[in-house]
């Protein structure tokens, strides 16, 4: 008969770093587990209703509802971390970037656990196009969505794709083009929309045409 020796039980274990070890070794855990990358593929769709809610791992997570978000719209958003030292809900760097709308780049930071404000990349260029009126007189407009405090400026081009009297196919700014009849018009914007008013009786030649205005915010 073949023995076998028995090891003898193993005492409880009473360190009290233990349970701070054990922590660690979690973070750890963690850590590898999502060594590929957060991509958001970590959390469900609606985890996040409140970007403030802290994140369960750093990386990218997305947020479906839009509390405390930069633009009150759906967003997605990198948590980035201090250091091994500091936990979530610490401090970070993040940055938002909205689901809809404009593709605008924000960031905040947290220290000692409170948020800053949210802060824009700026400047920035953002295009908007649209139609000129079908007939002379005519007024259009469509909605730029953007906080005219920012607008820093704005250039109007309207296309005419014609190889008429000016001997190309042109691009033309608000005012016209001296000594050429037919190509007169405005643009103007207001709080929420920009406008493309035609001349009365000198824009036969840039009726619905397109127009892009580029704004420097």
């Amino acid at each position: 008969m073949k023995l076998i020796a028995i090891n003898p039980p193993v005492a409880p274990i009473t360190d009290p770093q233990i349970p701070d070890a054990i922590a660690r070794d979690s973070e750890v855990i963690a850590a590898v587990e999502s060594a590929p990358g957060n991509f958001g593929q970590i959390n469900s769709h609606a985890q996040f209703a409140d970007i403030n809610t802290p994140v369960t791992q750093r990386g990218w997570s997305f947020v479906s509802g839009t509390l405390n978000t930069p633009t009150n719209n759906q967003t997605y958003r990198l948590n980035t971390a201090l250091g091994s030292e500091y936990g979530i809900g610490t401090y970070a760097l993040e940055l938002g970037i909205p689901r809809f709308g404009e593709k605008r780049l924000f960031c905040r930071r947290q220290e000692g656990g409170a948020w800053d404000d949210w802060g824009e990349f700026l400047p920035r260029n953002v295009i908007k196009t649209f139609n000129s009126g079908a007939t002379q007189g005519s007024v259009t407009n469509t909605t730029h969505g953007l906080d005219t405090d920012k607008i820093l400026s704005y250039e109007a081009m309207l296309m005419t794709g014609i190889n008429g009297s000016l001997g190309f196919s042109s691009i033309v700014k608000p005012g016209g083009v001296f000594g050429s009849p037919g190509y007169t018009f405005l643009v103007y914007i207001d709080a929420t929309k920009i406008f493309c008013r035609l001349h009365s009786t000198d824009s036969g030649l840039i009726l619905n045409k397109a127009i892009k205005v580029c704004f420097l915010i």
